[in-house]
């Protein structure tokens, strides 16, 4: 699509078995950042303590495709696919789990890099 043609460099963090996921669109003459697709790994990038990394399972791709950290040379984006919240017990207990593990995340970037810019987009159901 030429609508894509100003936006060179792609990429996506797709579940794995359905059709969650996010994408990053970096335009031309922007650095290419460093991408990552779990908290744990986002933390390892701004050289987080292993006490710190340890409190997230350590993955290389979130299956379920929730989550993306872009490093930037000025800033970091997170761009998150954040689970719904539907009426079920096992919804409201999963979700409250993703929202308790988000502000531990954001928690502990903060503790590694104080003062650095960082967007939250996404999808957050809110």
């Amino acid at each position: 699509s030429t609508m894509l043609v100003d936006f060179p460099t792609r990429y996506w963090s797709l579940a794995d078995t359905r059709y969650a996921g996010t994408a990053l669109l970096v335009r031309t003459g922007v650095q290419k950042p460093r991408v990552v697709f779990s908290w744990h790994d986002a933390l390892k990038l701004h050289g987080a303590s292993a006490e710190q990394v340890t409190k997230f399972p350590d993955m290389r791709h979130d299956s379920s495709g929730r989550i993306q950290y872009a490093h930037f040379a000025e800033m970091d984006v997170c761009n998150l696919y954040v689970p719904n919240r539907s009426w079920s017990v096992e919804s409201v207990a999963a979700r409250k789990a993703w929202d308790s593990a988000l502000a531990l995340f954001l928690g502990e970037r903060l503790a590694c890099c104080p003062g650095r810019p960082l967007v939250l987009m996404g999808d957050l159901n809110v």
